[in-house]
């Protein structure tokens, strides 16, 4: 159901069009921090998953985050992802014997 409100409200085409701008800052902005870095190394991941989460939070909540603040928000997402795989991973008894879930084991 949550998928299905998604596309038809914020994914629609009529809606990423109205959003071309906004991922066109972000994108700019991003290769702006490439340039300005071309003397040291750049972690292109990490660069990439910035500009990913400034794109999706500024479709969602309109604005995004600059700075160091950008940073740690981004760090403290990456690491409830990492958190979230791993619970998503581990298998539970439950799944393999119905008969015990109601023990929650």
């Amino acid at each position: 159901m949550l998928c299905k409100v998604c596309v038809r409200n914020m994914i629609n085409h009529t809606k990423l069009d109205e959003l071309y701008e906004l991922r066109r800052r972000e994108v700019h902005d991003m290769i702006h921090q490439t340039y300005i870095n071309t003397a040291t190394p750049v972690d292109i991941g990490e660069l990439m998953l910035q500009t990913t989460f400034s794109v999706v939070t500024s479709m969602l909540w309109g604005d995004t985050l600059k700075g160091d603040d950008r940073k740690l928000v981004v760090a403290e997402s990456r690491q409830v992802m990492i958190k979230l795989t791993v619970l998503f991973a581990e298998t539970n008894l439950s799944d393999f014997f119905p008969a015990i879930a109601r023990f929650d084991i």
